[in-house]
């Protein structure tokens, strides 16, 4: 999905360029619409779609145009974008699934002229009834432009949870938009350059959150934004709105109701949503780890029907922990699937390393990334939509550092003096392990924005500024700042479930889930985040989300009829390569010399001897810096792709 509109004309090649550059997310057709400049001989000009052949043969002057590259899953044959109502007045440019548009389409029929079957058509009717405000109604995921001639309006936006990335950007009187970054950079309008502020950003998530990007003037709607762009009658410039959200506050009050209603709440919602996820026109797999999040996904899959379906799952070599593998054939012999799995080891890494940088546009310091760009290209000889399991450890209180937070207010009770002597002694015996070292010490931090803030940090605020060669870094709280009325009235973990949700899942997560499998023209879908779910999670009180010591507590009990105890109590399994193990063995070598090239961006632009430092103590297993190391090894190769290429290899 892409899109540009100028205040005076654009040739329509760069239109085609930046579908050319995102092809990959919708092979199967393609398809474009071009607002022409008002003349003010004639009557104001309406839209024109046009297909890629007459594009090529189009010469009249454009001041708008969307371009469409299309996956079809819904009504194939016919639901083709970009998509107009009856009159040509309302267009939509749209990528993503509306699951419950069955439902809308039900209440609309008797109102309006359905050409299509697809949810689609369902938007285009729903906003000629209600507006913006229609957005509002969608259970889904999407990225979407709308077009209201009549109005003037272009309306811009991104699906609650953040599933579908949007980015835009100003370039030389141009307003452009894409669902990836190659998409802009295709014109040559925007030009790769660095945002230093943002680089602090993600030296402390390893990820920039929305709306920065690392690409200067390269901004991306975050979760629930809705932007407005006001067109001028006459062709000239065009005006750039603040983006609003459009969905209604989150409701985050815990309901006080019995355990038993909660659960018996959640076994219903739970196969409801699944059914909701595998309505398409197109095979639907999904994806399996082992763990409990996709052994529940397998079951509530298994208990929809829909016959027998394939799953996919990824065998990690040269590594000495136990594989998940074997745990995902487990699940899909329970289940009945039938199951494909993928092998890679450190000779994939480096020979597709640069193929995952260039399809993620932005550095992110999640190592799943390569194992899910090769388990979707396993997945797209059999499939074009598959199921995740992503979303459940957010929103359940699946992670460590949740119970970190629950109870770290026992230990702040203690005197400042105790803690003083106790946290040094404490961390001093965990230097092995990392990330715990790093929690405990950000457990006596009293003042709790920047306590939540290094929690959730990859560096910390010192290490920062030896990075950087600064004096302070205080990047993180101010991220958390927004978003501080609605997490302060929450319970221990669960404000750390409500930040995940809203910062690192969309814009780290998300992002490599989309990204990598639409790399390989599939859609990923993540019922866990379907909207009843995630309301439903933040109704439930904080101690049936983590009981206890039992993390996804609610979530396990709630599976019980749909999945034996065996599968329930497993641990968290995800598709995290075995980097600290590969970076101490056959992957040191290009570790070292990618991050300590003299010319390279890391070795000039951070602190070389600090890199060094960690490159040493991570080898010698003195000091675990798995995840650091990862993320300064995406963003030295994400800046070798992206800036040290020619500029000829993004513009056409």
């Amino acid at each position: 999905m892409v899109a540009l509109t100028s205040e005076g004309l654009f040739p329509l090649e760069l239109l085609r360029e930046m579908v050319a550059r995102q092809r990959h997310r919708g092979p199967d057709d393609e398809g474009y619409l071009v607002l022409p400049r008002p003349d003010a001989l004639r009557e104001a000009p309406q839209p024109r779609f046009l297909s890629a052949e007459e594009l090529a043969s189009w010469s009249e002057p454009a001041r708008l145009g969307f371009g469409h590259c299309r996956l079809a899953i819904q009504d194939p044959l016919h639901a083709r974008q970009p998509m107009a109502n009856e009159n040509g007045e309302v267009w939509l440019n749209y990528n993503g699934e509306v699951y419950n548009f069955p439902e809308l389409r039900r209440q609309l029929v008797p109102r309006h002229s359905f050409r299509t079957h697809s949810d689609t058509e369902v938007i285009i009717h729903l906003y000629e009834e209600m507006g913006p405000a229609a957005l509002g109604e969608l259970n889904g995921i999407f990225a979407l432009a709308l077009l209201d001639v009549a109005r003037g309006s272009l309306w811009l936006a991104r699906d609650p949870m953040g599933v579908k990335p949007l980015y835009y950007a100003e370039a030389r009187g141009f307003l452009l938009f894409a669902s990836e970054v190659k998409g802009l950079l295709a014109t040559g309008l925007v030009r790769p350059e660095l945002d230093e502020e943002a680089l602090e950003l993600f030296l402390t998530f390893r990820y920039v959150p929305s709306p920065r990007t690392l690409f200067r003037g390269v901004n991306k709607l975050a979760p629930g934004e809705l932007l407005e762009i006001r067109l001028s009658p006459s062709g000239g410039q065009a005006r750039l709105g603040k983006p609003t959200t459009f969905r209604r506050p989150d409701s985050l009050q815990p309901e006080p109701r019995p355990e038993g209603e909660v659960v018996e709440e959640l076994r219903r919602l739970l196969p409801e949503a699944v059914t909701r996820q595998l309505i398409a026109d197109v095979p639907v797999g999904l994806f399996l780890s082992g763990g409990v999040d996709s052994a529940s996904l397998a079951a509530l899959v298994a208990r929809c029907g829909g016959g027998r379906r394939h799953s996919f799952t990824v065998l990690f070599e040269q590594s000495s922990s136990a594989s998940d593998a074997e745990g995902a054939r487990e699940v899909a012999r329970l289940f009945g699937t039938e199951h494909h799995t993928v092998s890679i080891g450190p000779g994939y890494f480096r020979e597709h390393w640069s193929e995952v940088v260039r399809h993620l546009d932005e550095p992110l310091g999640t190592s799943s990334a390569l194992a899910t760009y090769a388990v979707a290209h396993l997945a797209s000889q059999y499939v074009k939509v598959s199921l995740s399991g992503q979303g459940a450890d957010e929103l359940w209180g699946g992670y460590w550092r949740y119970l970190g937070e629950k109870y770290g207010s026992w230990y702040r009770l203690l005197p400042r003096w105790v803690r003083a002597g106790l946290v040094p002694e404490i961390v001093g015996r965990f230097q092995s392990v990392g990330q715990l070292a790093r929690g405990l010490k950000a457990l006596a931090i009293e003042e709790e924005d920047r306590r939540l803030a290094e929690v959730l940090a990859i560096f910390s605020a010192r290490e920062r500024c030896r990075l950087l060669g600064c004096e302070q870094s205080t990047a993180g709280a101010s991220v958390l700042a927004p978003h501080r009325e609605r997490y302060r009235g929450l319970a221990g973990g669960t404000k750390l479930c409500y930040l995940d949700t809203r910062l690192w899942m969309p814009d780290d997560l998300l992002m490599v889930c989309d990204k990598m499998a639409m790399a390989a023209s599939v859609e990923m879908r993540v019922p866990f985040l379907d909207l009843t779910l995630v309301e439903a999670a933040e109704r439930a009180r904080a101690d049936l989300r983590v009981r206890g010591l039992r993390r996804k507590y609610l979530l396990r009990r709630a599976m019980k009829p749909y999945l034996p105890a065996r599968f329930r109590q497993r641990p968290k399994r995800d598709f995290q390569l075995p980097v600290a193990e590969w970076f101490r063995g056959p992957l040191a070598g290009f570790l070292g010399e990618t991050l300590l090239r003299t010319s390279g961006f890391c070795a000039s632009r951070l602190d070389r001897d600090f890199i060094g430092q960690m490159l040493a103590e991570h080898r010698r297993k003195v000091r675990p810096w798995t995840l650091q190391l990862y993320s300064l090894l995406a963003l030295e190769s994400w800046h070798q792709e992206f800036f040290e290429r020619s500029p000829s290899a993004w513009s056409g």
